[in-house]
């Protein structure tokens, strides 16, 4: 299940043109970015609505935007 969800979480992403990366450790920490410009607002409200309205997800937060070159 827990590949079948992370497949569908890319598949989002993917269509949002953001790549991500990161690690789960029985919850999924991942840096989202978008490649040659940058990650906005509406992207990080998408990736949420997706989770939120996941069964599989108990608790879902995002921190705020920052620029990784920074």
């Amino acid at each position: 299940m827990r590949a079948r969800l992370w497949e569908e979480f890319l598949s989002v992403a993917r269509a949002l043109g953001l790549s991500c990366a990161g690690r789960s450790d029985g919850q999924w920490r991942q840096v989202v970015w978008r490649e040659g410009s940058q990650t906005e607002d509406a992207d990080r409200v998408e990736l949420l609505r997706w989770a939120e309205e996941r069964d599989e997800t108990v608790r879902v937060r995002a921190g705020e935007l920052f620029d990784l070159e920074e």
